[in-house]
């Protein structure tokens, strides 16, 4: 086999491998985002937890506070009214939600990766 032949060999073995490289480093660059997408949910989730556990406890408190033999009418009006309530309150605390904390999680995710 010729000197060209040989290099032209190599050339397309050398293509070949870095095509093949190329591929797995695409599959764990997807794997990476949806890890780093995954996460960025998780951490949506723990913070919304955590905003959502105080209404909670606020309504059950004012559920166990109900005196006996109230009006059906009225406490349907307080329900709606508290449903109003913690409602807003959720959207509030999602809106409050920090981008820099899920940012900082991202970097560090990033960093350990």
């Amino acid at each position: 086999m010729s000197n060209d032949n040989q290099k032209h060999l190599a050339n397309v073995l050398d293509k070949s491998q870095l095509q093949n490289l190329n591929l797995l480093i695409s599959k764990l660059d997807d794997k990476i985002v949806k890890q780093i997408l995954d996460v960025k949910q998780l951490i949506d989730n723990i913070k919304l937890d955590d905003k959502i556990a105080k209404p909670k406890l606020d309504a059950k408190q004012l559920i166990d506070n109900i005196p006996p033999g109230i009006n059906e009418d009225r406490l349907q009006q307080e329900l709606t009214t508290l449903e109003t309530n913690i409602k807003t309150y959720i959207q509030q605390q999602i809106q409050n939600i920090d981008d820099g904390d899920i940012q900082q999680q991202l970097t560090r995710i990033n960093n350990e990766v």
